[in-house]
């Protein structure tokens, strides 16, 4: 009988293919420039506020924390200078309208970079978790032995030597050795096994 493969939990999962950093800013940066041009072109009232933050999501997720917050600057930066030209926002309410756009985006990156730290937590265990787990192989339940000649009876009612049951039924090789007694008692010319 051939032995078992060891499981393997990667066969059959469509591999996904990731975006690079390059373009993750790429994107980020296309976002954000969509998001400007929209903001102007479509007039104060339609604040399109959630494209800004969605480009500095994009930054964090793909490039890190500091880019992350540099976008949240720019964005900020760009949705200020749009509303700046807006004549129906005070300086006050200008001011404080982009302190809070600021903050709450910085609250959404961190956040963000906390759910990919424990994902990525999370994807490390997983892969711990299979490896250990396609290098335990162990026999469970009642192995029945023959009290006389020590074969093994498997699962079809075959008795097998020890070595090869062992062999079909985990990843272990078993080796050859001689124990103290045994050793002791062919020296004095007694049959191993066998008390005196």
């Amino acid at each position: 009988m051939a032995q078992q493969a060891p499981l393997s939990h990667g066969a059959g999962q469509r591999s996904r293919r990731r975006l690079s950093r390059t373009q993750g800013v790429v994107l980020a940066m296309l976002v954000l420039l969509t998001s400007a041009i929209s903001d102007v072109l479509i007039g104060p009232y339609h604040f399109l506020d959630v494209l800004y933050l969605i480009s500095a999501l994009l930054a964090a997720w793909f490039v890190g924390r500091g880019w992350g917050a540099a976008w949240v600057i720019v964005g900020g930066a760009c949705w200020a200078v749009v509303r700046w030209q807006r004549p129906e926002l005070s300086v006050f309410w200008w001011i404080w309208n982009v302190v809070a756009r600021v903050g709450v985006w910085s609250l959404a990156v961190v956040l963000l970079l906390r759910v990919k730290e424990h994902l990525a937590a999370q994807a490390r265990l997983i892969g711990e978790l299979r490896e250990a787990l396609d290098q335990i192989h162990e026999l469970k339940g009642l192995l029945p032995v023959c009290a006389w000649c020590r074969k093994i009876r498997d699962d079809d009612g075959y008795w097998l030597q020890l070595e090869q049951y062992v062999g079909q039924h985990t990843n272990a090789r078993i080796t050859h050795g001689i124990c103290p007694d045994c050793a002791r008692k062919m020296m004095e010319g007694q049959q191993p096994g066998k008390a005196p």
